[in-house]
C-alpha cells in the first residue's frame, strides 16, 4: 500500500508550467515529492505526472518548459463558443456537478466543433517517453462522456498511455473526447480539478 501520494491537478498549459516549477522549487529546498508511492494526474497533472513517473527529473521538465517559451511552440485554439458557453454554465455555473450533469456536459463535448481526435492525440504520442506505462504506479483520471462516470486508468487497465493522458486533458468544448475501448472520455477535471479525495491505497 502506498504511504504517500503525489496528486497533480488541472490547469492547462499554465498548470503544467506551474506544477513543474513548484515541484522543482520544492526539490531545490530539500523536499522531493517525486518519490511518492503513487502519482495521480488529472488533466495538466496527467502530463506532469506521467513524465515524472516515466523517469524525467524536475530539472529536465523545467528546462523543457523554458525551451517551449523560447521556440514559440503551441498553436492557437479556436473554441466552439456556443458549446463552450453551454458547457461552462453546467460545469462552472455554481450548481452541483452530478453524474447526470457530467453526462450532459459529455453530450455537448461530443457534439462540439473541435480539432480532430487524431490531431489532438499526435502531440501526446510524440511527447511521452514511451507508449508503455511506467513501472511506478501512475493513475490517470477521466470522465465517460456517455454516462458522466468518473474513471481511472493505470498500467493494469490495458489502455494506451497516450490515449489515457489525452483523454484526461480533453477539456470539453475545446478539445475532442478520446475514444478508448469503444467509449469516449473527457477531462478528469469535469469530476474534480484535483481528484484528491479519492482512495488510492
Amino acid at each position: 500500500m502506498a504511504t504517500r501520494a503525489l496528486v497533480l491537478g488541472g490547469g492547462g498549459p499554465v498548470g503544467i508550467g506551474w506544477e513543474t516549477g513548484m515541484i522543482r522549487g520544492l526539490q531545490e529546498d530539500g523536499v522531493d515529492v517525486t518519490d511518492a508511492g503513487v502519482i495521480i494526474g488529472t488533466s495538466a497533472g496527467a502530463v506532469v505526472g506521467t513524465q515524472i513517473a516515466s523517469g524525467k527529473t524536475p530539472a529536465e521538465l523545467l528546462a523543457e518548459q523554458f525551451a517551449q517559451l523560447d521556440d514559440g511552440t503551441g498553436a492557437a485554439i479556436t473554441p466552439d463558443i456556443p458549446a463552450l458557453t453551454a458547457i461552462g454554465q453546467k460545469w462552472l455555473g455554481g450548481a452541483e456537478v452530478t453524474t447526470a450533469v457530467r453526462a450532459e456536459i459529455g453530450a455537448l463535448a461530443v457534439d462540439a466543433k473541435t480539432p480532430s481526435e487524431e490531431k489532438w492525440l499526435a502531440p501526446f504520442q510524440k511527447a511521452l517517453l514511451s507508449s508503455e506505462w511506467p513501472s511506478r504506479r501512475l493513475v490517470i483520471t477521466g470522465v465517460d462522456t456517455g454516462t458522466g462516470e468518473f474513471v481511472t486508468w493505470e498500467r493494469a487497465s490495458g489502455v494506451d498511455l497516450a490515449h489515457a493522458v489525452a483523454a484526461s486533458c480533453a477539456v470539453p468544448g475545446i478539445f475532442p473526447p478520446v475514444a478508448i475501448d469503444g467509449r469516449r472520455y473527457m477531462d478528469g477535471g469535469v469530476h474534480s480539478v484535483s481528484n484528491a479525495r479519492q482512495r488510492w491505497g
